[in-house]
C-alpha cells in the first residue's frame, strides 16, 4: 500500500490536535463539581480519538527502517508527537519504548554520508533535534539529549555563513 506524505502528516496533525485539546489534569474543570461529569465524558471521548490516532499512525511504522511511511524528517515529527502522547498518557502506547529505540538505532537519512541524523538539509536535522529533546523530556534518558546536542552542532556550525550574513541555508 502506497501512503503519501500528506496523509501521514494529516494523521499526525489530527492526533496532535486531539492531544492538545485534552484537558490538563490541573485544570479548574476538575475542581468544579457540576462540570466534572460532563468534562469526564468529553475527556473519555478525546482519549478514544487520541488512541485511535496513535493506532492509525503506528500502521505506517516500518521497524526495519525505524521510519514512518519511509519519510525521514516527517518521522521526526511523528516521534515528537508520540513522545507528547506518552507524556500525557504514560504507558498507554505499549510500542512507545521499542519504537523510540528502533528509530534511534535505524533511522538513517537517505541523504547522509555523515551519520544517521546528519545531512545537508539543516531543517531536517533540527526536526530530529526537537524530537530527541522531547523523547529525553519524557524518558529522562540522557542518550537522547546527547544525540539532540550532537545533531544541533551541525546546523549551528554554519550559522552566519550565508550570503546575507545571517541565518542558515
Amino acid at each position: 500500500m502506497c501512503l503519501s506524505t500528506p496523509r501521514v502528516l494529516s494523521v499526525i496533525f489530527f492526533t496532535v490536535a486531539i492531544c492538545n485539546a485534552l484537558p490538563q489534569p490541573q485544570s479548574t474543570f476538575y475542581q468544579i463539581g457540576s462540570r466534572l461529569s460532563r468534562r469526564s465524558t468529553l475527556s473519555e471521548q478525546y482519549t478514544k480519538y487520541a488512541d485511535a490516532g496513535i493506532d492509525e499512525i503506528m500502521t505506517f511504522y516500518d521497524a526495519s527502517t525505524g521510519l514512518f511511511s519511509g519519510s525521514w524528517w516527517n518521522s521526526a515529527n511523528v516521534i515528537t508527537m508520540l513522545a507528547d502522547y506518552e507524556n500525557y498518557f504514560p504507558g498507554r502506547n505499549k510500542a512507545f519504548t521499542s519504537t523510540i529505540e528502533t528509530t534511534f538505532a535505524k533511522a538513517v537519512s537517505p541523504f547522509s554520508s555523515r551519520g544517521s541524523f546528519l545531512n545537508t538539509f539543516y531543517d531536517d536535522e533540527l526536526w530530529w533535534t526537537l524530537a530527541w529533546i522531547k523523547v529525553y523530556d519524557v524518558t529522562g534518558n540522557v542518550t537522547y539529549l546527547n544525540k539532540a546536542a550532537e545533531i544541533y552542532e551541525d546546523p549551528k556550525s554554519i550559522w552566519g555563513t550565508t550570503p546575507c550574513s545571517g541565518g542558515i541555508w
